[in-house]
């Protein structure tokens, strides 16, 4: 699947989860056999805030922001 396919699954499915009484933006993903296929393994990693702050101490303590990583 191309990058351009990719955006245009995950921006109808960004549009149906506006809908007022709308599914949320991962139901609507999990219900997309193409999404299932491909990260359906790998969807709670994508969904999860904590996966792209795991090195944020590590860059504090490197700009010299007062937090030491462990």
């Amino acid at each position: 699947m191309s990058r351009e396919e990719a955006y245009l699954i995950v921006q109808k499915a960004a549009m149906q989860a506006m809908q007022e009484e709308g599914a949320g933006f991962r139901a609507i993903l999990e219900q997309d056999k193409d999404v299932m296929s491909r990260i359906g393994s790998k969807l709670d990693e994508v969904f999860d805030p904590w996966v792209g702050l795991e090195h944020t101490d590590l860059a504090f303590e490197r700009l010299g922001l007062g937090v030491k990583a462990q």
